[in-house]
């Protein structure tokens, strides 16, 4: 083989490697890449939970001579939740709720003075006390997780016993 058929062998591989580089290796990919496809269109929407509504409060009382006092909340519910969540707040600032119950699935629950000795006595005592009574808040709460708006009863508690909230109970107000 003379040298420039050697040369010309290598400048023919090159130019070969270059075209096929060139059309059929990552050039073409990126053709590839830059296809246009449809999407099926799909619908989204945000989730809503629709709140609860009629919420009641209603005094009650047992024991020997009617001494204990306590309250029952009962709504209508929500047909998209799966629990309700119930929260007791300041009337003076709404802005401050507590948890009082979570993943309740009846429509009515009791809330006696021992439901918020614990961890919530001394914010709800403060409510309590400040405030001399708390708003209820129901919350429909999805299966997803998601929350619906707070309803609020149409009436508050407030302590029954005159100088602590332990020596006398709730009452609605």
């Amino acid at each position: 083989m003379t040298q420039e058929r050697k040369v010309g062998w290598r400048v023919s591989a090159m130019m070969g490697l270059i075209a096929l580089l060139t059309f059929g290796g990552p050039a073409s990919s990126w053709g590839y890449w830059r296809t246009e496809a449809s999407v099926e269109n799909v619908a989204v929407d945000a989730a809503t939970v629709a709140p609860v509504s009629d919420v009641r409060c209603f005094s009650k009382t047992e024991g020997l001579l009617n001494l204990v006092n306590y309250v029952r909340i009962e709504w209508r519910g929500s047909g998209d939740a799966s629990s309700y969540s119930i929260y007791v707040s300041d009337p003076k600032a709404p802005d401050k709720r507590y948890l009082l119950k979570d993943k309740i699935t009846q429509t009515s629950v009791e809330v006696r003075e021992g439901d918020i000795v614990g961890e919530l006595l001394g914010n709800v005592l403060a409510i309590l006390f400040g405030s001399s009574s708390a708003k209820i808040e129901i919350v429909a709460v999805h299966s997803s997780g998601w929350d619906s708006k707070p309803a609020f009863s149409d009436k508050n508690i407030r302590p029954t016993g005159l100088t602590s909230l332990l020596l006398g109970g709730l009452k609605c107000a």
